[in-house]
């Protein structure tokens, strides 16, 4: 459940135009070798995913609270503190404390098998279960 598209694309702008405005002397490059060259492209790249992941980060977790409680907080208390409706169901804080969230993104994504028949099987997108894990972790 994205929307970020458009986020990235504003990043990608941000890094071309900050890569316009390196001191950067093409002729000075060839001169000093096809090395030079590539590490600047290396660095650009890196400042892009850095930039992106950045953004996407700051919007995750508010995705990933959005759903777990849409399609968990029926039997799991999804926040800091309360109860769980369900007793047989831990609180999802309890579970960061047990399994760190980045673990459980194989699971969220080919479905959680549990010890009783009252859970039912989850099976989360890709991007969803990012946006959960980020969410999970603001918990620990």
């Amino acid at each position: 459940m994205g929307g970020n598209g458009g986020n990235c694309k504003a990043n990608r702008k941000i890094v071309l135009k900050a890569a316009q405005k390196l001191p950067f002397d093409f002729n000075q490059g060839r001169r000093r070798g096809i090395h030079y060259l590539i590490n600047m492209k290396t660095l650009l790249a890196a400042m892009g995913l850095f930039l992106m992941a950045g953004h996407a980060m700051a919007s995750d977790a508010a995705e990933g609270r959005r759903l777990l409680k849409a399609e968990c907080s029926r039997c799991h208390a999804i926040g800091r503190t309360g109860n769980s409706p369900n007793p047989k169901s831990p609180p999802f804080r309890e579970v960061v404390k047990r399994y760190p969230p980045e673990s459980l993104v194989e699971a969220l994504g080919e479905g959680i098998t549990t010890g009783h028949n009252e859970m039912p099987e989850f099976i989360f997108e890709p991007e969803d279960i990012m946006n959960i894990v980020a969410y999970l972790n603001t918990l620990k």
